[in-house]
């Protein structure tokens, strides 16, 4: 992934679900974190929602190394969002947050030499060292009081597990691995990455049918939007000039969900409701911010939080991440691995 092109990020369901595992550094939608340092997690705070104050819920990661720095061998970008539908009803863009998290090629966790992506062994033998919340995959600081087995980030996702933990909680089993009816999470699959440039330009699809690499230019995908979904949910805005751009970037690929442009701009959707860069606040080391990559919103078709007429939902035209310029790292080791972002969402109807 270079500054000077665009990468582009598809869903697919991954061969062998060991590929997802974070030995194997996965970009990702969905399921739990697959946390690249399985020891320093953000804290139970750092991934409130900061409307609602309930725990957000992961998102996707994206395994973006940089070359340049010896820290950054392994990079992992991770998103959490919150599921509080009302919470995007307000004008505050608090509920997404993103983190980084950087790694050098010798370190604690993982072999020095990339793990073998045929046969799933690395993920056999990498075990967490962190006891993780058995609903959400957060931190897991509380442990339950019967069986001392089950380990939750806080008290909202104990009791949402409560029904799944109830008929095992103090039975001799591996409580851990045990597969339950997770309502709470998003569906996962893995974020496969491909160069916009190296898919072909939009004169080359057209002449090709709008077919190219196996993704299709026309919104027959189950989770794309059509031109026409995006102007109603735009509202209509056809003298948007920002929105005819977007419409004509993505028209060959309906189906990303994922643009990934570190040191770029995003693709906005609308010329209102944008951030600029000189806005971004710093990092908390002081260094400046620079755009990463954004969340385009056929994501949301796929995560199937669609609107009721009287509950609010998920919603964004765009979420922007930024992250630190000089991809900071922890002073000590005793502080938390994963550095802060800074996520702007921008709304569809503003």
């Amino acid at each position: 992934m270079s500054e000077e092109s665009v990468d582009l990020g598809f869903l697919e369901t991954p061969e062998h679900e060991w590929r997802l595992h974070r030995c194997y550094f996965p970009s990702k939608v969905g399921g739990k974190p697959a946390w690249l340092d399985p020891k320093n997690l953000p804290t139970t705070k750092m991934l409130e929602c900061k409307n609602c104050c309930k725990p957000m819920i992961f998102l996707l990661q994206l395994y973006a190394p940089v070359d340049e720095h010896e820290h950054c061998f392994h990079r992992s970008m991770v998103v959490f969002c919150c599921k509080n539908g009302n919470c995007y009803s307000q004008q505050e863009h608090q509920t997404v947050q993103a983190f980084s998290c950087t790694l050098p090629r010798n370190n604690l966790f993982y072999p020095f030499d990339p793990p073998d992506y045929e046969s799933g062994k690395a993920a056999q033998s990498c075990t967490n060292p962190k006891k993780l919340c058995n609903l959400c995959g957060a931190a897991g600081n509380k442990t339950c009081a019967k069986c001392k087995a089950v380990n939750y980030c806080g008290r909202d996702h104990q009791v949402l597990d409560w029904k799944n933990h109830k008929p095992v909680c103090g039975q001799e089993t591996n409580l851990d691995d045990k597969e339950n009816d997770n309502t709470i999470l998003f569906p996962e699959k893995e974020i496969v990455i491909e160069s916009e440039e190296e898919l072909g330009n939009s004169e080359e699809l057209q002449q090709n049918d709008g077919k190219c690499n196996g993704h299709v230019s026309q919104s027959s995908s189950s989770t794309s939007y059509s031109a026409t979904e995006l102007e109603e949910a735009v509202g209509k805005q056809s003298e948007d000039k920002t929105f005819t751009k977007f419409k004509w970037k993505i028209a060959n690929y309906p189906d990303q969900v994922v643009r990934f442009h570190p040191g770029g701009k995003p693709l906005w959707c609308s010329a209102k409701g944008q951030i600029k860069s000189d806005d971004v606040p710093n990092c908390p080391c002081g260094a400046k911010r620079k755009f990463e990559f954004q969340i385009m919103p056929q994501l949301l078709s796929y995560l199937n939080v669609e609107a009721t007429i009287d509950q609010a939902t998920i919603d964004w035209a765009t979420v922007a991440v930024y992250a630190c310029s000089q991809n900071c790292q922890p002073v000590t080791d005793d502080l938390c691995a994963y550095i802060p972002c800074f996520a702007w969402r921008q709304n569809f109807l503003i």
